[in-house]
């Protein structure tokens, strides 16, 4: 059964590469089901042709040609796009920020999560070096004060090149890091410390954008 329906990433493709409001326009988009696999048809609002993907070996002529026929299109007169033998994953990892401890004892006079300065995760002036030998009575925690949160997006984009048959290479592109984050650390929470309440270094296991290549041949 030959579908249509409405795929929210290549109407983001397609709104870049028209470049026109959708809202105004006609836009077509049709899914061919083609068995294993999964074909799409696009057909913009200035009359730009984009085919994604054809599924495997054969179906081209068995399934989307005669499909694109039925709809009055002419594979044989050219598409303007063709876009095929593409595969991406992207791993996305999100954790809030880190709650803050405070190990060392101090007179507090106040709410540090309160007034807190620009630049400061909370406000260091509440703290203050108690006199020695007194006994602790600050808390070791303020609920919901916590450090910067960590995310990453990692990806991976793969392409496909048919070399006979049975044999195609596959070139691999790893992205860690992929928009280049930067995270910063959790702020310094030693009382009387000048840098306290801000972040002074970049979080473990936040890293610059990393990049990797690799082929394989399949056979």
């Amino acid at each position: 059964m030959r579908l249509f329906k409405s795929l929210l990433p290549v109407c983001l493709f397609l709104v870049a590469l028209v470049a026109v409001p959708l809202a105004a326009q006609n836009l077509e988009i049709h899914y061919i089901d083609v068995g294993w696999g999964g074909s799409v048809f696009v057909k913009g609002p200035t009359g730009i042709t984009v085919l994604l993907e054809g599924g495997n070996t054969g179906t081209g002529t068995a399934y989307v040609v005669p499909y694109l026929k039925s709809i009055g299109v002419q594979p044989a007169n050219g598409l303007d796009y063709i876009i095929g033998g593409w595969a991406t994953s992207q791993i996305l990892m999100w954790r809030s920020g880190n709650l803050l401890q405070f190990p060392g004892q101090a007179d507090v006079s106040g709410d540090p999560r309160k007034n807190v300065p620009a630049g400061y995760y909370f406000n260091p002036a509440v703290f203050s070096v108690p006199q020695p030998y007194t006994p602790r009575t600050n808390p070791y925690y303020y609920d919901g004060l916590r450090g910067p949160t960590f995310w990453q997006l990692d990806s991976t984009l793969v392409k496909y090149f048919r070399i006979t048959e049975r044999v195609k290479f596959e070139l691999r592109m790893e992205f860690y890091n992929t928009p280049n984050v930067f995270i910063p650390s959790d702020p310094d929470v030693t009382i009387g410390s000048g840098t306290m309440g801000r972040s002074t270094w970049v979080a473990g296991g936040n890293y610059g954008r990393e990049i990797q290549f690799n082929g394989r041949i399949h056979f």
